[in-house]
């Protein structure tokens, strides 16, 4: 598996120009479904200044300064791939709820869109109808307080996991996890027949059935076990980078992930099992305090 990465970085960063087939910026031009664009027309409805040929678009355009206006829970403009859409109706009925539409609205959402949305023929559908416009010629494809280097560079990335076919699934792997789960039913319903319900067995059954969960609260270096334990949650950095991809790929990207928060000096948090357990703990005393603080001291 590493020498396909390997591969598939080089095949991405040939003569040192990150190329992304599907969407981004090469050396200033647009890209989309493999065709150069510029100032966001195709460059052959380009005149030799540059500029675009009238006409050759009947979508009104909109810069950043227009977009960043409707930011509102009554007003709420999406761009997604340069192109410009009212979500404000559709918030309600978004089958993600409308929290998150309100979150990204008046901002590029391209890239949690890509992250959220397997199926791009199906949400075409929806998206026809909400589209209003598009980025004016000249318009960055981000705002201008992102890191568009970054943002390129996380587009690469996922390029290599769709390349990788890290976003199918093993059903193997998913039989032996409804068999562990099963296993541990199985040793719970012995324990309490063996010995009884009392204190000590309820609190070790308890802890049984629910530590997988609560170390997927935070990265846990990986082995056999932690990852076994787990249930493979122990990898939360690429769980949410990549919210679709099942979770035994996980490993697969996490060197490639850890490269790239090294490249921007962003901290990759990867805690022992044990150091996880403690500010586990720490963190549960922590809001206990708080709140007995705000209901018996106030």
């Amino acid at each position: 598996m590493g020498l396909r990465m390997k591969d598939c970085e080089e095949r991405q960063k040939a003569n040192g120009v990150h190329e992304i087939k599907r969407y981004g910026e090469v050396n200033g031009k647009w890209e989309s479904n493999g065709k150069a664009v510029a100032n966001g027309q195709p460059l052959g409805k380009q005149e030799a200044n540059g500029k675009p040929v009238a006409g050759s678009s009947s979508l009104p355009m909109y810069t950043w300064e227009e977009i960043k206006k409707h930011n509102l829970q009554t007003d709420q403009w999406l761009v997604i791939r340069r192109k410009v859409y009212d979500v404000t109706k559709w918030a309600d009925k978004h089958p993600g709820g409308s929290r998150v539409l309100n979150h990204y609205a008046g901002e590029d959402a391209t890239d949690v869109f890509l992250a959220m949305h397997l199926d791009q023929a199906v949400v075409q559908k929806y998206l026809k109808t909400l589209l209003i416009g598009e980025l004016a010629p000249g318009e960055p494809s981000q705002e201008q307080n992102k890191n568009v280097q970054l943002v390129e560079d996380f587009r690469v990335l996922r390029k290599t996991v769709e390349d990788l076919n890290l976003l199918e699934p093993n059903l193997l792997f998913f039989f032996m996890h409804l068999l562990q789960i099963l296993l541990l039913e199985a040793l719970v319903l012995f324990i309490l027949r063996s010995f009884g319900n009392g204190w000590l067995t309820t609190i070790f059954i308890s802890f049984l059935l629910t530590i997988s969960q609560v170390l997927a609260t935070c990265n846990v270096k990986q082995s056999f076990f932690n990852d076994w334990f787990s249930g493979h949650l122990n990898f939360q950095i690429e769980h949410h980078l990549f919210p679709t991809m099942p979770r035994h790929n996980y490993y697969k990207i996490a060197p490639l992930v850890r490269s790239l928060c090294a490249k921007y000096g962003m901290d990759y948090v990867n805690k022992p099992m044990l150091k996880a357990f403690g500010d586990i703990v720490r963190s549960l005393k922590r809001s206990g305090d708080l709140w007995v603080n705000a209901y018996y001291y106030t």
